[in-house]
């Protein structure tokens, strides 16, 4: 497994808290990642509304939720847009959003839809890389901190800020907020 360069994540967290700051938001404030897009001047474009055959959409919303979230693509004047299943739900959504925003702002290349072969293409670090910052953007550690500090349920405090328990357990987790 690679590791991130020296500074990377502490990269990430202020990032995280400095674009709340540029929003107006408080540090601890929820960021919904549609303001973020519109803020970056990215389209999100949902799956149904962007061309896809009606199969391709039947079988995101079905059989291939599992395997399609979103992806960042050019438009044809090269600018990203990102297409998103919104089929899933609003959490899952947050999510698939943070990690193309998180591509956009590490300034990641689009890559191809696929490879040529049918399969996908992508770089593992670059997509660590988007992972983690797109964490840092749904749950600062300022934020998660502040959840283990007021003892709220996992549950509850997820609800409020707009991710899954399981985003909220791995951002705790990984920030090291219990400490």
């Amino acid at each position: 497994m690679t590791t991130f360069e020296s500074g990377f994540k502490t990269y990430c967290e202020k990032l995280a808290v400095d674009i709340r700051a540029e929003l107006g938001l408080e540090r601890y404030a929820r960021l919904e990642m549609e303001v973020l897009a519109d803020h970056l001047a990215i389209p999100i474009i949902p799956i149904g509304a962007c061309g896809a055959p009606p199969e391709v959409v039947t079988w995101a919303a079905g059989a291939g939720s599992a395997c399609f979230s979103a992806l960042t693509m050019p438009d044809h004047t090269g600018a990203r847009v990102i297409v998103l299943n919104d089929c899933h739900p609003p959490p899952r959504r947050q999510s698939d959003l943070a990690h193309e925003l998180a591509h956009a702002l590490l300034m990641h290349e689009p890559a191809p839809v696929n490879s040529g072969d049918g399969t996908r293409s992508y770089t593992s670090m670059l997509e660590r890389e988007a992972e983690h910052l797109g964490g840092a953007l749904l749950v600062p550690r300022p934020m998660a901190v502040g959840v283990v500090r007021r003892g709220r349920p996992l549950a509850a405090a997820a609800a409020e800020i707009g991710v899954s328990e399981q985003m909220l357990q791995y951002r705790i987790q990984v920030t090291g907020a219990r400490r």
